[in-house]
């Protein structure tokens, strides 16, 4: 969780001047009713949002996700409910029961839920490799989920949402003699295999009609993308932060602190690494949404007010101490939206990680011309379409980033997400290392379209296909301005070729019974790097999740 005593007074300030703005602009409305509750990315809301808006051919704001109940009534009320098809109408009623939930406990000005789930999952594959799952750790269910939250006055929410899962690192075990033993099912065998930690979501959320702020732990997403983010995704396991929303209709600035782990060797006082982040989505005729956003990555720097001031502009602020070896990494990402007709989405982003101007080159010569420029881009097409009950829908998708976006040297100030794990699995405390933007890192190109149909609140199945050329440079990569880095190309070296087709469906059987199954075959030409070296897998997941 947050490393307090890292962070200045003026920080601690700055939070406790918040807290007090909230609490007496909550104090204004105490009459209305509370939707401060954040609904979390894996629910069905965020995909039935997404459908309306396209078939009404209404360009969202696209804010950072996880949205408050209060943005999404925000959204949909914008949406004119007797010009949408029946299915569009089964979409917008179903969105308003999952947010407008009923608590187990209620009384004047406080409300408490508590709710139970559990899953049974089981896993088989024709390979005895078990590290490319691509229904890995992220994607799999944990065996039981206890969900605790609590609502007071009008603006504030809180949730408690521990779950037991299994540790990361069973999935990819190995005996004795190197062979991999992997899993079958999502249950610990013995309790040594379970990931002790946990919550991976927990927080406190405060606001009002249009605006919101939230402190804790809990996933992120930022931007445009279907098969990932190019900033802040959520293949991390979870963030912690605070993050301040105002929304209105068709405007909206979000301004998040997030905290980091150090890895580095580093014994200094008041060491920290962190993330300030601020965007701002713009809406123009209703089918058009503009976004900008800046992002500054800190690492064995304190949290000073400069740093994490809502309206600098970081670009300002660049910081590389060579006695410490502390180091800001600077990103700036634009976006847009926009449906031209009913039924169609066109969305593309550009990320600016790092760029030799033509004046910078000029001015210093050989000596900015040897720095590799760090970009990544995507562009995509989304369509959903009402058909019967339910929404006919797919995209295609085109991802690119170069060798070097997202590194920095030293390694603290590259964009990825790291974590210490104790683990009994390996009898050690380990690393885990993610890309906090795009799931590949650096040095990727890759295609990916998907054809569905999805009934609301009944069942939902989709066919993807992947195809990802991935070069020899990963989030681990150690960044360097050495001869010949600059001239790299993606992929570059001998590039993995992924191919990776998947069918997944889920069907709700009762309100409280859900089953599902994700089905793939994956093929890696010049695995690992070498070439003419093939992996192929074929790989099922089934799942039983009850909840209650």
């Amino acid at each position: 969780m947050f490393t307090i005593m890292t962070l200045k007074k003026s920080v601690i300030i700055l939070f406790f001047l918040m807290l007090s703005i909230s609490m007496f602009n909550i104090a204004l409305q105490a009459e209305q009713q509370n939707h401060q509750r954040i609904i979390s990315l894996d629910s069905e809301v965020y995909r039935l949002v997404d459908y309306l808006s396209v078939e009404a051919g209404f360009s969202l704001l696209n804010t950072p996700r996880p949205w408050s109940e209060a943005e999404i009534l925000k959204i949909i009320d914008q949406l004119e409910y007797r010009e949408l098809s029946g299915t569009g109408k089964s979409a917008y009623d179903q969105i308003l029961r999952d947010i407008e939930k009923t608590a187990l406990y209620s009384e004047e000005n406080f409300s408490a839920d508590i709710s139970v789930g559990a899953a049974l999952e089981a896993f088989l594959h024709t390979s005895d490799d078990e590290t490319q799952w691509t229904y890995g750790f992220e994607d799999r269910l944990p065996f039981l989920t206890i969900t605790a939250e609590t609502w007071f006055n009008s603006g504030f929410y809180a949730v408690l949402d521990p779950d037991l899962k299994e540790s990361r690192f069973v999935i990819d075990q190995t005996d004795s003699e190197g062979n991999y033993v992997g899993d079958v099912f999502n249950i610990p065998s013995e309790f040594g295999e379970l990931n002790y930690h946990f919550p991976d979501r927990g927080f406190l959320s405060a606001g009002g009609e249009n605006w919101n702020f939230q402190i804790g732990r809990d996933q992120l997403e930022y931007g445009n993308g279907e098969t990932g983010k190019l900033l802040i995704s959520s293949r991390p396991d979870y963030y912690d932060f605070f993050k301040l929303k105002g929304f209105a209709d068709n405007f909206s600035y979000t301004w998040t602190y997030i905290n980091l782990e150090r890895y580095t060797d580093l014994d200094l006082p008041d060491e920290s690494r962190f993330i300030a982040d601020h965007e701002i989505n713009v809406r123009l005729f209703n089918i058009l949404t503009l976004s900008v956003n800046e992002s500054v990555l800190f690492d064995g720097e304190e949290a000073e007010l400069q740093y994490i001031s809502p309206l600098i502009v970081f670009h300002n602020i660049y910081r590389h101490n060579e006695i410490n070896e502390s180091i800001s990494n600077i990103a700036m990402t634009t976006g847009f939206n926009l449906v031209p007709i009913s039924g169609l989405e066109i969305y593309g982003e550009f990320l600016l990680d790092e760029f030799q101007t033509w004046i910078e080159q000029a001015e210093y010569g050989e000596g900015v011309a040897s720095t590799p420029n760090a970009i990544a881009y995507m562009a995509g097409a989304r369509g959903a379409v009402p058909i019967g009950p339910g929404y006919l829908n797919g995209f295609l998708e085109y991802i690119y980033t170069s060798p070097w976006c997202y590194l920095l040297e030293p390694a603290g100030g590259s964009f990825a997400w790291t974590h210490t794990e104790t683990t009994d699995v390996l009898n050690k405390r380990a690393w885990v290392i993610k890309p906090l933007g795009y799931e590949y890192g650096p040095d990727t190109m890759a295609f990916a379209g998907s054809i569905g149909y999805s009934v609301p609140a009944v069942f939902d199945v989709k066919l993807t296909l992947n195809y990802v050329l991935k070069g020899e440079n990963y989030i681990t990569t150690t960044w360097t301005d050495a001869a010949g880095a600059a001239a790299l190309t993606t992929p570059s070296g001998i590039p993995e070729k992924r191919f990776i087709a998947g069918l997944s469906g889920n069907y709700k059987v009762f309100s409280f019974f859900t089953v599902a199954s994700d089905l793939a075959f994956i093929t890696i030409h010049n695995y690992g790097h070498t070439e003419g070296n093939v992996f192929s897998d074929f790989q099922t997941a089934f799942s039983a999740i009850f909840r209650l």
